[in-house]
């Protein structure tokens, strides 16, 4: 299976480029381009923005990095080992989301934690890689072990220290409110092994919930009613400082 090949099975999610949404390749280009990521590397220009790539395939078989930038210049690399590394190491290419987790996680099993959402897009990546792989009998061999990494657990989202704004009000403390409340004792780390993941979640709310709610649907005093919610529900279970 090539690289080229391999593109069709990973569309439309975070990290991963749908191959029509990149700006085709001729010196005329439109002033904006409507990009869901890039495919395997990203070109970055001498003013360090970057550059969407895909992989085109020459009637040689060939197969090279091709993109255009916001000038319409054409930006064109050999999809070979050595150009890349060259390409890396000049700063005219950076690996994709993809192409880290590829390397880091699903080739060697290294567990990623990161965001909720990596959680979604990570497994969806992997089951992308498998159903390219199933093509091809002399890859079944790959299947079993990448299919095992583990790729939907993630740490963000959670807090177990807050710090208190007034009376009855907690919200997420961070590293100086921590350091300035004294640091971590071990009776605070004992308090934060008993946590529920529910109640972690309940303490990081004021950050995330944004994430998920319409800002349209969310009052002007929506913060300071839910600082008072978290103080009911988690003054005797947080850690505060």
């Amino acid at each position: 299976m090539t690289f080229i090949e391999n593109q069709r099975y990973l569309p439309g999610w975070q990290g991963c480029a749908e191959k029509e949404a990149l700006p085709h390749f001729t010196s005329k280009q439109g002033d904006k381009l409507a990009l869901l990521g890039t495919l395997y590397f990203w070109g970055i220009d001498p003013a360090g923005r970057k550059i969407p790539l895909t992989i085109e395939q020459e009637a040689s078989g060939e197969e090279r990095l091709r993109g255009v930038d916001d000038r319409g210049e054409i930006w064109d690399f050999p999809f070979t080992p050595s150009a890349l590394i060259q390409g890396m190491q000049e700063n005219q290419l950076i690996p994709s989301l993809f192409t880290c987790y590829l390397t880091i996680s699903l080739a060697r099993g290294v567990i990623c934690l990161g965001g909720y959402y990596q959680a979604e897009y990570l497994p969806a990546m992997q089951q992308g890689l498998l159903n390219g792989l199933r093509r091809i009998p002399r890859y079944h061999g790959m299947l079993e072990p990448i299919g095992r990494v583990s790729t939907d657990g993630y740490l963000s989202g959670m807090h177990a220290v807050m710090t208190r704004i007034s009376t009855g009000r907690l919200v997420p403390a961070g590293s100086l409110e921590i350091i300035a409340g004294g640091g971590l004792t071990g009776a605070d780390l004992e308090r934060v092994g008993s946590l529920t993941l529910r109640e972690a979640h309940l303490a990081s709310l004021s950050e995330t919930v944004s994430d998920i709610a319409d800002d349209q649907l969310i009052s002007t005093e929506w913060k300071a009613q839910l600082a008072a919610d978290c103080y009911q529900l988690l003054a005797d279970r947080i850690v505060i400082k």
